[in-house]
Protein backbone atom coordinates (compact mmCIF):
# COMPACT_ATOMS: atom_id res chain seq x y z
CA UNK A 1 0.00 0.00 0.00
CA UNK A 2 1.11 3.44 -0.55
CA UNK A 3 -0.22 5.38 2.22
CA UNK A 4 -2.41 8.49 1.02
CA UNK A 5 -3.40 9.45 4.42
CA UNK A 6 -2.89 8.46 7.94
CA UNK A 7 -5.21 9.05 11.26
CA UNK A 8 -4.68 8.53 15.11
CA UNK A 9 -7.59 7.52 17.17
CA UNK A 10 -8.35 8.43 20.63
CA UNK A 11 -8.61 4.60 21.28
CA UNK A 12 -4.99 3.58 20.32
CA UNK A 13 -5.71 2.98 16.66
CA UNK A 14 -4.32 4.15 13.49
CA UNK A 15 -5.54 3.97 10.11
CA UNK A 16 -3.96 4.37 6.68
CA UNK A 17 -5.59 5.29 3.49
CA UNK A 18 -3.73 4.53 0.20
CA UNK A 19 -3.22 2.71 -2.95
CA UNK A 20 -3.30 -0.86 -3.86
CA UNK A 21 -2.48 -1.88 -7.64
CA UNK A 22 -1.59 -5.47 -6.85
CA UNK A 23 -2.57 -8.37 -4.71
CA UNK A 24 -5.06 -9.78 -2.62
CA UNK A 25 -8.82 -8.37 -3.25
CA UNK A 26 -9.24 -8.28 0.41
CA UNK A 27 -6.60 -7.44 2.54
CA UNK A 28 -6.81 -9.93 6.05
CA UNK A 29 -4.94 -9.59 9.10
CA UNK A 30 -1.12 -9.98 8.80
CA UNK A 31 1.94 -8.81 10.02
CA UNK A 32 3.30 -5.67 8.15
CA UNK A 33 6.21 -3.48 8.20
CA UNK A 34 5.97 0.14 7.23
CA UNK A 35 8.68 1.93 4.89
CA UNK A 36 9.26 5.60 4.45
CA UNK A 37 11.91 6.05 1.30
CA UNK A 38 12.91 2.28 1.07
CA UNK A 39 13.73 2.00 5.08
CA UNK A 40 11.63 -0.40 7.84
CA UNK A 41 11.07 1.98 10.46
CA UNK A 42 8.42 -0.09 12.36
CA UNK A 43 7.05 -3.64 12.78
CA UNK A 44 3.00 -4.06 13.31
CA UNK A 45 0.32 -6.36 12.79
CA UNK A 46 -2.74 -4.75 10.98
CA UNK A 47 -6.25 -5.59 11.30
CA UNK A 48 -8.72 -6.90 8.68
CA UNK A 49 -9.19 -4.00 6.12
CA UNK A 50 -12.09 -1.72 6.48
CA UNK A 51 -14.22 -1.73 3.85
CA UNK A 52 -14.76 1.52 1.66
CA UNK A 53 -17.93 2.63 -0.23
CA UNK A 54 -15.27 3.97 -2.91
CA UNK A 55 -14.96 5.35 -6.77
CA UNK A 56 -11.02 4.13 -6.63
CA UNK A 57 -11.10 0.74 -6.39
CA UNK A 58 -7.28 0.65 -5.49
CA UNK A 59 -8.21 3.00 -2.14
CA UNK A 60 -7.86 0.88 0.67
CA UNK A 61 -7.89 1.47 4.70
CA UNK A 62 -6.16 -0.54 7.19
CA UNK A 63 -6.27 -0.10 10.88
CA UNK A 64 -3.57 -1.28 13.41
CA UNK A 65 -3.50 -0.90 17.32
CA UNK A 66 0.62 -1.65 16.96
CA UNK A 67 2.80 2.29 18.30
CA UNK A 68 2.96 4.36 15.06
CA UNK A 69 4.68 7.65 14.64
CA UNK A 70 1.65 9.25 13.15
CA UNK A 71 3.47 12.48 12.57
CA UNK A 72 6.31 10.95 11.34
CA UNK A 73 3.58 9.13 8.55
CA UNK A 74 2.01 12.19 7.61
CA UNK A 75 5.36 14.27 6.82
CA UNK A 76 6.39 11.34 4.64
CA UNK A 77 3.31 10.63 3.07
CA UNK A 78 4.89 10.21 -0.62
CA UNK A 79 7.59 7.89 0.16
CA UNK A 80 5.54 5.81 2.80
CA UNK A 81 4.36 2.30 1.92
CA UNK A 82 2.80 -0.79 3.68
CA UNK A 83 4.38 -4.01 3.35
CA UNK A 84 3.00 -7.37 4.13
CA UNK A 85 5.99 -9.47 5.76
Amino acid sequence: MVVKDVFAFEDGRTVFAGEVTSGPAYIKSCDCELLIAGQSLAKFRIEEEIPLRKTNPNLRALSTIGSVDVALVQRSKDQCKLRGV
